[in-house]
């Protein structure tokens, strides 16, 4: 765990590198919805740098780890185009025995912003990830990625100067 934590300090942060180098590290000791985890937002950190072989190759992988029914196995049906954004959010927002229903719904919505990012929708993926930030689920990575692309999206909105 506290090697996860350190990965996803990184991410945060913008290694980029060290995280990828940290999860490829640990992967045998991980369970197997942080593997799905790490798959995705890897997968969305790969396209908001414009790397769109490694976000797809990410994608599958996290589609080729044993599946559950819920969370986060939705959002990888989801980065790999079989599941709609709607039913992707709808099965986040699912209630259920995990109550961590909040924190699944920011998660789908950063994904859903990444998605959006990639397909150059930048207003949608704006509001996406403003639906992250608003949860203030500060503890999930989600919520610091979609801060962090939130602000590299109003920086690119501000005219050189200003």
């Amino acid at each position: 765990d506290e090697s996860i934590s350190l990965a996803d300090e990184w991410l945060a942060t913008g290694k980029f590198d060290l995280a990828i180098a940290k999860y490829a590290e640990m992967e045998m000791y991980m369970k197997a919805d942080n593997l799905v985890y790490r798959d995705i937002i890897l997968g969305g950190i790969y396209q908001a740098q414009g790397k769109k072989d490694l976000a797809a190759e990410s994608f599958r992988r996290g589609a080729a780890r044993p599946f559950g029914a819920g969370w986060p196995w939705a959002a990888v049906e989801y980065v790999n185009g079989k599941l709609s954004e709607e039913d992707m959010l709808a099965r986040a927002a699912a209630p259920g025995p995990d109550f961590r229903r909040e924190q699944f719904m920011a998660e789908g919505a950063y994904y859903a912003g990444m998605k959006a990012l990639a397909d150059g929708n930048r207003d949608k993926a704006a509001a996406m990830f403003q639906n992250v930030v608003e949860t203030d689920s500060v503890l999930t990575l989600e919520f610091l990625l979609a801060r962090a692309e939130l602000a590299k999206l109003k920086r690119k909105e501000t005219p050189a100067g200003k």
